[in-house]
C-alpha cells in the first residue's frame, strides 16, 4: 500500500536511526517497499540495510549525481504503491505518522497528499525545536488549531508565498497525485521544489496538514541547503515565487492582494512573527515587483495593513535604509465609504 523513498548520501548512522523510525511504525504492516537510494558512493548503507531483514527494502547503489537529477530518477522509478512517503536519511519519523496519514487520507477523500509540522534536532539526543507552522497557519487563513487543516490551492498558495509549508519526510501522497505533480523536478531548481512539489499537488487535490509535529528533522553542517550562499537562496526562493504566481492562473495583482487582504486579518498577538516572514525578499516584496498596476483592497485593509508595517518602517527609517518601496492600495469599488487613492510604504527586508 505504501512505498517509502529514502534517498541517502553516504551517511549509515544517520540511515540506520532512519530506518529505525519506519520500523517502528505502528503501521509497519501497510508498508509495501522501502527504497533506499544510495547517492554518495558508499556501500555502507547496504550493510545498514541489512540490519533491517523484517523492513521490505530494495537498495539502489547509483553513480553520485546533482540531487535534482537523483530526485528525477527516484521518481521515474519509484512511484509504484497506492501511497507514496518521503523520508530524508537524517530524518526519523515519530511511531505514528504512517497511520495518522493513511487515516487522514482515508477520512478526506479529496486530499491529494498529508503533511505535518514536525520537530528540529541537531541529533539523536537533541532538544526539541518546534518548527514554525506558521506558513500553513497563514494558509489556512488563521484556522483554529485541530488535528487537521484540508487546504485548498489558495491556501496553499497563500502560506508558500512566504515560504515551504511542510518539509519533505513528513509528506505522504497518494501516488496518482504525485506522479501528476512530479513535473517540479524537471523545471531545475534545486533549492526550493519541495515548496513547487506541494503546490503542484495542490492543484489536482486538496492538501490535508497536521499541525502536530509528526517527524524529527536533523539540522546540520552536510545538509543540501547548507551549500548554498545566502545570495542564492534568495534567487532560488524569488524563482519559486514567480513560478507559483505565473502557475496559479491569476493575475499578480489579485494574488497580491489577496496577500494584503490575509496579512490585515492577522491576530494582534502573531504580527510580529508574520511581518518578519512577510518582508523576507521572495515573499511580499517580490509580490509587490512584479505588480504593474494598484491593488483593490478595502479601507479597514488599508488601515489595518499601515498598523502591521508601520513599526518596521519607523526601525528601518531609524537606521537610514532607502528606498522604501512603495504600493499604491485602492480601495475596493464596491465600497461606499471609500478614501481617495492611498499609498503604503513597505520596507524589504
Amino acid at each position: 500500500m505504501i512505498t517509502i523513498i529514502i534517498p541517502t548520501v553516504s551517511r549509515p548512522q544517520m540511515l540506520r536511526t532512519a530506518l529505525a523510525s519506519v520500523a517502528e511504525q505502528t503501521a509497519v504492516d501497510k508498508i509495501e517497499r522501502v527504497y533506499v537510494s544510495e547517492n554518495g558512493g558508499s556501500r555502507e548503507s547496504e550493510k545498514v540495510c541489512a540490519e533491517f531483514p523484517t523492513l521490505p527494502i530494495t537498495y539502489v547503489f547509483r553513480v553520485p549525481m546533482k540531487p535534482l537529477e537523483h530526485a528525477q530518477v527516484m521518481h521515474r522509478e519509484f512511484l509504484t504503491g497506492e501511497f507514496t512517503a518521503y523520508l530524508h536519511d537524517d530524518d526519523w519519523w515519530a511511531p505514528s505518522h504512517l497511520k495518522n496519514a493513511l487515516d487522514t487520507l482515508e477520512s478526506h477523500p479529496h486530499a491529494g497528499a498529508y503533511a505535518a509540522s514536525h520537530f528540529t534536532v541537531t541529533g539523536e539526543s537533541s532538544h526539541l525545536g518546534c518548527s514554525d507552522n506558521s506558513f500553513a497557519w497563514f494558509g489556512s487563513n488563521y484556522s483554529p488549531l485541530k488535528s487537521i487543516w484540508e487546504l485548498t490551492r489558495l491556501n496553499v498558495l497563500m502560506a508558500e508565498l512566504l515560504n515551504t509549508m511542510a518539509h519533505y519526510s513528513t509528506i505522504v501522497a497518494r501516488t496518482e497525485i504525485l506522479k501528476k505533480a512530479a513535473y517540479v523536478f524537471d523545471l531545475g531548481n534545486p533549492f526550493d521544489n519541495d515548496r513547487m512539489l506541494i503546490f503542484a499537488m495542490s492543484t489536482f487535490a486538496s492538501i490535508a496538514y497536521n499541525p502536530m509535529p509528526e517527524a524529527f528533522i536533523r539540522n546540520h553542517p552536510a545538509q543540501d541547503c547548507c551549500s548554498y550562499k545566502f545570495k542564492k537562496i534568495i534567487k532560488h526562493q524569488s524563482e519559486t515565487t514567480r513560478w507559483l504566481v505565473e502557475s496559479s492562473g491569476r493575475s499578480w495583482e489579485m494574488v497580491a492582494a489577496c496577500f494584503a487582504k490575509r496579512l490585515a486579518l492577522c491576530p494582534i498577538e502573531s504580527v510580529p512573527t508574520l511581518r518578519a516572514l512577510a518582508v523576507r525578499q521572495w515573499s511580499l516584496p517580490e509580490l509587490f515587483r512584479n505588480i504593474k498596476g494598484p491593488l483593490e483592497v478595502n479601507v479597514e485593509c488599508l488601515r489595518k495593513l499601515r498598523h502591521i508595517f508601520e513599526p518596521m518602517k519607523a526601525r528601518k527609517s531609524a537606521r537610514r535604509v532607502k528606498d522604501p518601496l512603495s504600493v499604491p492600495l485602492v480601495p475596493e469599488k464596491n465600497w461606499i465609504n471609500h478614501t481617495p487613492t492611498q499609498t503604503l510604504e513597505l520596507q524589504a527586508a
